[in-house]
């Protein structure tokens, strides 16, 4: 097993260093982390939950909160826009009176239905990473940084739409969360971790006491697939053996999750080959030569995993089809949109947060706040699949999802790590819709359902914020906007996929009919479409003749306009602009028939089958 950790981890490690992330701290310090178990020996890999029920259960410590609440209100946070329609809290928490051990959270409450709409814990990853700057101010919270590193936009599809979210910072170290002795972070592991989050909430609910019989729910991303399943266990255990606040916890939901070792590197290699960031060869030679579920390793696999890593390039493996940051500088006078997400927003964000007016609101110590930290961690379970089986048989709700372009913690490996389970399915895959437009797709096993988000990356409110949204008001409800499945192949009687060039081939061959054309170029030429702007430098012509798209009945006059093609219509639905797009090989319709004198090509769109524009 140990050759197989070394294979494995040296590979996650490898990518921090050859691989170019938007939001680099967090993917370095998820593979620095994975890279050390070459070095240390943590406890076997089902023992995390069974040490747990082991060991004693005392009320952990509660220190009086009367007052701190309101103490802990942000009046406005520097630079954020109007109108704002929630209440905003922010503030320490002490966890260890003795150590000085504090963890900083920022809770957001609903814009609508606080008082009734469920209580969320965000957890990000790392280990080490901020659940504030990333989850907050770059993913599911109300306000997103502008590149002026200075002010705020809002963020429409933020989670405090539909529940009221806390952001805690964990463990301490991690951002504005702290200890006054040093020797805390040398002697911080998962278990730790679980517990100081553990007193975290009981104290946090003696101070929000109106949130103590609320439904509570705990969600998070990457290494939060282990902070998330061994917090909800360690409540279970306290809600069970001793006498403090009983949590209301009803659920878990994480995305891209860290939760099974032996699952990651598989899930990596299958991931680059079926997104064309490995060859052909190179996965061939993976697949022959590495056992990673077995643990054995050789030096052919070596050369093709580190061949695998090199064929990569410089991307962005948090998404892959996304762009990197270039420019780390700040932009004055510019506005941020939701709907775009900026890879260089890890700049601003530390920009933000580094202000002493931003600190003096968030009613923190003067900070040098950074997004992640390192960490001597001391234990992390290799598989998180006992404790989610646990969580199982509690019969608490389990969601687990994924963005389907991250690289980082793939979808495929957390199929792998699901199928170890071996759940029996109860609602077979299938797409779930948002806007008439597939959203992602979901499966439902017996205790858990897996979700994806599609064109969503590692940090799914970033990439994909409404469908985001969608996701966790269907898990918050206990279902998903389900799915419109297509119904044709129900209805008719289609070939059978391989015989249509067979029947092409037995058919017989006439010539086709061709008429004369003499003379029928000219009366073609189009003199000047109505609206179209001045100095068009190309011929324009109409006929029916051919480029051919594969999409039904669609007009193809329609899509060359909207493909920006050539012209694009403007507001007024009259006249159009002359459009600097090249000529786009990816469309998929039918075109009306045109012959243009292009950049790259002379051009031809044609309108088939006949009822489409042209007439029958």
């Amino acid at each position: 097993m140990k050759k197989f950790v070394n294979l494995v981890f040296l590979c996650l490690f490898s990518l921090s260093i050859l691989c170019n992330f938007s939001n680099a701290n967090q993917a370095i310090y998820l593979h620095r982390l994975l890279n050390s178990r070459r070095s240390h020996t943590f406890p076997l890999s089902d023992s995390w939950a069974q040490l747990q029920e082991k060991g004693e259960f005392s009320p952990v410590y509660v220190a009086p909160q009367d007052g701190l609440m309101q103490a802990d209100k942000i009046d406005k946070l520097p630079g954020q826009p109007d109108n704002v329609d929630f209440d905003q809290y922010a503030g320490y928490i002490t966890v260890d009176p003795l150590a000085g051990r504090a963890l900083f959270y920022y809770f957001v409450e609903s814009s609508a239905n606080s008082s009734t709409n469920p209580l969320v814990l965000w957890l990000n990853g790392g280990p080490g990473c901020s659940s504030f700057g990333y989850g907050a101010m770059e993913e599911l919270g109300p306000f997103r940084v502008n590149s002026d590193g200075n002010t705020l936009f809002r963020n429409n599809y933020a989670w405090n739409n539909v529940a009221n979210v806390i952001f805690l910072e964990s463990p301490a170290g991690v951002g504005f969360s702290y200890s006054n002795t040093s020797s805390d972070y040398d002697r911080t592991g998962d278990t730790s971790t679980a517990n100081d989050a553990y007193t975290f909430l009981v104290n946090w609910l003696e101070r929000f006491p109106q949130y103590k019989t609320r439904d509570f729910y705990i969600t998070g991303e990457s290494y939060a697939g282990h902070y998330v399943p061994q917090l909800a266990y360690t409540i279970l255990l306290n809600n069970k053996n001793t006498n403090q606040t009983v949590i209301n916890l009803e659920g878990i939901s994480i995305g891209n999750a860290v939760i099974d070792d032996s699952a990651m590197a598989t899930g990596f290699f299958d991931h680059f080959w079926t997104h064309a960031l490995n060859s052909d060869e190179t996965h061939k030679g993976i697949s022959t030569f590495c056992d990673f579920v077995n643990g054995t390793e050789s030096h052919k696999c070596s050369s093709f995993v580190e061949k695998a890593l090199l064929e990569l390039g410089n991307i962005d493996l948090y998404n892959i089809y996304a762009p990197i940051c270039l420019k780390t500088m700040l932009k004055n006078g510019s506005s941020g949109s939701v709907n775009y997400f900026d890879p260089c927003s890890d700049s601003y964000v530390e920009n933000y947060l580094n202000t002493a007016e931003v600190q003096r609101a968030l009613h923190v110590n003067p900070t040098t706040w950074t997004g992640c930290r390192d960490y001597n961690w001391t234990d992390m379970p290799r598989t998180i699949l006992p404790i989610i089986e646990n969580l199982m048989a509690s019969g608490m709700r389990i969601w687990l999802y994924s963005g389907d372009i991250d690289a980082v913690v793939p979808v495929t490996a957390t199929r792998y790590a699901i199928n170890r389970l071996k759940l029996p399915i109860e609602n077979a895959w299938r797409p779930w819709y948002l806007n008439n437009e597939v959203g992602g797709y979901v499966v439902e096993y017996k205790g858990l359902t897996f979700v994806t988000v599609r064109g969503a990356g590692h940090l799914v409110p970033s990439y994909q914020p409404q469908r985001g949204l969608t996701m966790i008001s269907s898990f918050l409800q206990g279902g998903i906007y389900l799915h419109r499945l297509l119904k044709s192949r129900r209805s008719h009687n289609f070939h059978v996929s391989d015989s249509w060039a067979r029947l092409q081939e037995t058919r017989e061959y006439n010539p086709v009919y061709v008429a004369p054309q003499d003379g029928l170029m000219r009366p073609d030429k189009i003199d000047k479409l109505l609206g179209q702007p001045d100095n068009v430098d190309f011929d324009q012509s109409r006929m029916f003749i051919l480029w051919i798209r594969s999409y039904g009945n669609w007009a193809l006059f329609e899509s060359m306009v909207r493909g920006k093609h050539f012209f694009e219509i403007i507001m007024d639905r009259r006249t159009m602009v002359r459009s600097t797009y090249e000529l786009r090989q990816n469309q998929s319709f039918l075109y009306l028939v045109l012959l243009l004198n292009f950049p790259v090509a002379n051009v031809i769109f044609l309108e088939s089958p006949a009822g489409v524009f042209t007439p029958v």
